[in-house]
């Protein structure tokens, strides 16, 4: 709103919805320098998601699925290298009522 670039080196957490997740995350990356250890998982709706837990209670849930083996490793060069190279991927699931679990993207 103001003209300034937005910083986003400090980004942890990027939730998509599973329309074009290669296009979107290489974006990310290349144009606005997401940091490439920030975790990308699936929502079907990621506003209510946010809006119920926030993204630190977010963060935490992911960070317990991949360690309890619930969900694999979801950071964001490890999801994009695999889309580019399979066409999918699979990342960490979540849903406002707190379950997590593991969704395939395209």
């Amino acid at each position: 709103m103001t003209g300034q670039e937005i910083f986003t080196g400090y980004t942890e957490l990027l939730v998509v919805d599973g329309e074009d997740c290669c296009g979107m995350l290489g974006y990310m990356l290349n144009e606005w320098r997401v940091s490439p250890s920030c975790l990308v998982v699936y929502s079907s709706d990621g506003s209510a998601l946010m809006k119920e837990l926030g993204a630190e209670q977010l963060i935490g849930m992911t960070e317990q699925a991949v360690k309890q083996g619930c969900a694999p490793k979801c950071d964001l060069i490890t999801v994009l290298t695999e889309l580019c190279s399979s066409g999918c991927a699979e990342v960490a699931e979540l849903d406002p009522d707190g379950s997590a679990g593991s969704h395939v993207i395209y």
